[in-house]
């Protein structure tokens, strides 16, 4: 059985894309997989072999990490490296150089882009941080085996430094998914995700305020991490008064099937983005919450801009107003509610066109027989390192 050693150390062990998606994906093809990632203990999870590094907030600990996931990876001995951070990609040079495996790097993020909202960088750095980590990304990954990258524009940036490709995209899993919409829903709009200032984080608060002052029977429900920061304090005491009347609720991030009752209670989908020129990375993807509103069958109300807008329109899967005018996101979201049926052929139609064409099912058969095919031609790929210690000994007998 060959061995894929798939590195991390941002993201959790269990994230949907680097352990639900295509850690599970590639074991259930037959392959061992052994995830380094942060992690409380180690352990198999769905015959995952996890091999877990300290988790910290600390920006400077995870860089300091990156000796340890190349050790780890070292001692997995694997047949092929796929790693998921920018930060590993020296790590995935040296992989390469010393085991002469395949190294796969997966550019799930703009991340040249997202260096421009990070707040933990110092504002005046930003650019110029993101200046060098827009050529020195594809530098470094074109000298490895494949880039696999989320969205077609993506794909032209890496090609177009003479990177080899792959476009794996970040869709939902619809296996063992159930199917059925219920006809009656709680009056509930569903956020679900990482919610921040550019996510339209102070469009929410606005709309819940307009929501109560035309005495809608509707609740707002947040799901996932909310950032604060750059939010004014009046708009802060504002949320916190529509929490206090029961309109809107934020939570934390929950469990997979608790999301699922969630989305399958729930009436509308939203996705209240801005345009931010600090996250242009917004518009260059469809989120996953897009899919995944649809999968289950309900409408959506979304801002119209970039990648978002063009989805939902050719999904045919809900309404598009303007990003920043809070009202026209509260007449949608009335719309909808008012119109039972209209709301109802919208999420069929999602539901139908995301099985049909969106579902991660078919990517994870382009990521197996990528894999299948990657290993076959690396089959007895020799170590740069261990070909230079084999002549070297050869040299040794000769002398004696």
């Amino acid at each position: 059985m060959q061995t894929i050693c798939v590195l991390t150390s941002a993201h959790p062990a269990l994230d949907k894309r680097v352990f639900r998606r295509e850690a599970v994906s590639l074991v259930t093809a037959g392959y061992r997989v052994i995830l380094v990632a942060p992690h409380s203990r180690k352990e198999v999870v769905e015959q995952v072999a996890i091999w877990p590094i300290k988790a910290s907030r600390r920006r400077i600990a995870r860089f300091a990490r990156t000796c340890l996931v190349l050790r780890l990876a070292l001692q997995a001995r694997a047949d092929a490296y796929h790693l998921h951070d920018p930060e590993l990609l020296p790590i995935g040079l040296m992989l390469k150089a010393i085991t002469g495996k395949p190294v796969i790097y997966d550019a799930h993020e703009y991340t040249s882009l997202g260096i421009l909202w990070k707040d933990w960088i110092p504002k005046a750095f930003r650019p110029l941080l993101s200046w060098l980590t827009r050529h020195a990304e594809p530098w470094m990954a074109r000298r490895l085996t494949a880039v696999l990258v989320v969205t077609s524009h993506m794909e032209e940036l890496f090609r177009s430094k003479g990177c080899e490709t792959l476009l794996v995209r970040n869709l939902p899993i619809t296996d063992g998914v159930n199917l059925s919409i219920p006809l009656e829903k709680k009056r509930q709009v569903l956020y679900l995700g990482f919610l921040s200032r550019a996510r339209g984080l102070e469009v929410v608060i606005r709309c819940v305020q307009e929501a109560i002052a035309r005495r809608l029977d509707v609740r707002f429900l947040v799901v996932g991490r909310t950032l604060w920061d750059g939010v004014k304090p009046e708009l802060r005491s504002l949320a916190a008064e529509c929490e206090r009347s029961g309109v809107l609720t934020f939570r934390d991030e929950v469990p997979f099937p608790t999301a699922e009752a969630l989305l399958r209670e729930s009436a509308i989908g939203w996705i209240p983005y801005q345009r931010d020129p600090q996250a242009k990375s917004l518009e260059l993807v469809a989120p996953v919450k897009l899919f995944e509103y649809a999968l289950y069958g309900l409408p959506i109300v979304a801002s119209r801009i970039g990648k978002t807008a063009e989805l939902v329109e050719e999904l045919d899967c809900g309404l598009l107003v303007k990003p920043n005018v809070p009202v026209e996101h509260v007449n949608a979201i009335e719309s909808l509610l008012q119109d039972h049926r209209l709301a109802l052929e919208y999420g069929k139609r999602g539901q139908d066109r995301v099985l049909s064409g969106y579902s991660w099912e078919h990517e994870a058969e382009r990521l197996v027989d990528f894999y299948d095919r990657l290993l076959l031609e690396h089959k007895d790929s020799p170590s740069l390192f261990t070909d230079r210690y084999e002549r070297f000994k050869q040299r040794c007998k000769g002398d004696e």
